[in-house]
């Protein structure tokens, strides 16, 4: 069953309620003027009126509606197929209307004017089908924004339950950026044997060993094995580890809307990057989440690459509390850890939370996202970061 528009659109109770009665007044004046083909048609006409109104009821309760999407989490520009499928469990054919809003500013989900608009014969299902885009990284709450069902004259529409909107998060876009050189921290400094104190814990291999070396360094099964000397090497246990950190505070004003979000698609391609590079990422903002955000926090946890995009999806400039609040409340701050902190502008929040950030010697990256920002302390531009747009 495929949308059709060879129906006219439903009629609401009021106007149904003035057919009535306009009718009873026409088969009044007809039995007065003792017409009985006039009263016959107007009877008929009360009739019909009265049986919508029963099968309204009676058909329109038993249908279902079910939305459906073959994924819910994106980047933008990527297709979405939307499917929408109704069942009607009663017996006799209902009308069935569902309309689609959304904001054209932000998404290009549904073409302007496509609805829903069908006739469900008893005892059957269908289902209709749109190709979604979305546009703009975000989270959409997608399905019908009224859906109605009746008779098939529309004189009583009834509103159908049952269609709840299903969620979608939208990624920000990820983009070339210029690769920032962070401070790779290690507990036993240089690698291997070039460092003189060595990692006891990650053994690479063994060599033959030299004549200068301490007996503990001797691989003894190695050694046993080839019948001479091998000594162990050693690879150092480096903590790689990086934190992302937003402060959405100075994004608030509507002039920075579009920076806050190429600054979260520079952290997203931030993120994606170093995890192409074996290190372990964490994401900390004091911003709201928008959405379902059950069991998500930006509370600089290390999390798997979907669940930063996704963290960095639901991101709104509306702060929860200060960032530096934040840091302190977190003990696994005190981890030896390599930092990128990005903000609008250096100002006295964004100040405080860098002098957190950077407790303990902590190594650690200032992005600014305001072109006219002081340059101290040292800081890279937004602008000049982002290079242009990538693949996904």
């Amino acid at each position: 069953m495929t949308p059709t528009d060879d129906y006219p659109p439903m009629l609401g109770v009021y106007t149904a309620s003035l057919i009535q009665l306009m009718v009873a007044g026409l088969v009044l004046a007809a039995l007065v003027k003792e017409d009985r083909g006039l009263a016959l048609l107007g009877l008929t006409v009360m009739l019909l009126h009265v049986l919508a109104r029963v099968w309204s009821r009676a058909a329109a309760g038993r249908i279902t509606a079910q939305v459906r999407l073959d994924r819910r989490r994106v980047f933008p520009g990527d297709p979405v197929r939307l499917a929408l499928t109704l069942n009607n469990q009663s017996r006799l054919p209902v009308w069935v209307q569902a309309d689609f809003h959304h904001d054209e500013a932000e998404t290009s989900l549904i073409e302007a004017g496509e609805a829903l608009n069908m006739v469900l014969p008893g005892r059957s299902g269908a289902q209709t089908d749109w190709t979604l885009t979305p546009t703009r990284r975000g989270v959409y709450d997608l399905g019908p924004s009224r859906m109605q069902g009746g008779d098939l004259l529309g004189w009583f529409p009834q509103t159908v339950t049952g269609a709840d909107p299903v969620e979608l998060v939208v990624y920000p876009g990820l983009v070339e950026t210029s690769r920032l050189g962070l401070a790779k921290l290690e507990y036993f400094g240089a690698p291997g044997a070039k460092n003189p104190v060595l990692d006891p814990i990650y053994i690479m291999g063994a060599r033959d060993s030299a004549p200068n070396r301490p007996a503990r360094y001797i691989h003894w099964r190695a050694s046993a094995r080839l019948d001479r000397w091998q000594e162990k090497i050693f690879d150092p246990s480096a903590q790689a580890k990086v934190l992302l950190a937003l402060d959405v505070s100075g994004f608030a004003s509507p002039e920075a809307g579009e920076r806050f979000e190429r600054t979260l698609s520079l952290l997203a391609s931030l993120a994606a990057g170093y995890h192409r590079r074996g290190r372990q990422v964490g994401l900390m903002a004091n911003g709201r989440l928008r959405g379902d955000a059950q069991g998500l926090a930006a509370n600089g946890s290390v999390r798997p690459i979907g669940g930063i995009l996704e963290l960095l999806a639901r991101q709104t400039t509306r702060a929860e509390r200060p960032l530096a609040e934040l840091m302190l409340d977190r003990p696994a701050l005190s981890a030896r850890v390599s930092a990128v902190f990005a903000f609008h502008e250096w100002d006295a929040a964004a100040e405080s939370a860098a002098a957190v950030l950077t407790g303990r010697g902590r190594p650690a990256v200032m992005i600014s996202a305001r072109p006219e920002s002081q340059s101290t302390p040292p800081m890279w531009r937004l602008d000049d970061l982002i290079a242009g747009e990538a693949g996904i």
